[in-house]
């Protein structure tokens, strides 16, 4: 499965969601989470703190920033997240491209909860808290 995670707003969770993603795709497969998201790149900061001493989670993936090289590798792993930030639609664009299932974020609204940022979820989308799986 080839997953991408991106919002149009930063600190809505992007970072955090593609990597519990990939704890949970690691499970089932070898797993490469691709940090899109140049200006920060904090799934490559996580995962230089994995197993450091107070950080006590796995390091069960592979975490890598974006090239275009990157698609070289993308056939060697059963699963991959594609992690983009806010501010580069067209690595947006590319990294849906590459993915099979887009993932779209969602607003939080503090006195509403979370809702779908852009259009209400087609019926074959499944909610999942603050993201949308298409």
């Amino acid at each position: 499965m080839r997953v991408t995670v991106g919002a149009a707003k930063g600190g809505v969770g992007k970072t955090t969601t593609a990597m519990m993603l990939g704890f949970v795709m690691a499970q089932r497969g070898r797993t490469l989470v691709v940090d899109v998201d140049q200006a920060q790149q904090s799934a490559l900061t996580w995962r230089a703190l994995a197993g450091t001493d107070g950080y006590d989670w796995p390091s069960a993936f592979d975490v890598v920033p974006w090239a275009r090289s990157v698609d070289r590798v993308l056939d060697d792993y059963e699963h991959v997240v594609f992690d983009v930030g806010p501010r580069r639609a067209d690595l947006f664009r590319e990294a849906i491209h590459r993915a099979l299932t887009p993932v779209v974020g969602c607003e939080h609204r503090r006195d509403q909860g979370p809702a779908l940022a852009t259009r209400p979820a087609p019926t074959n989308t499944l909610v999942l808290n603050q993201i949308v799986l298409l």
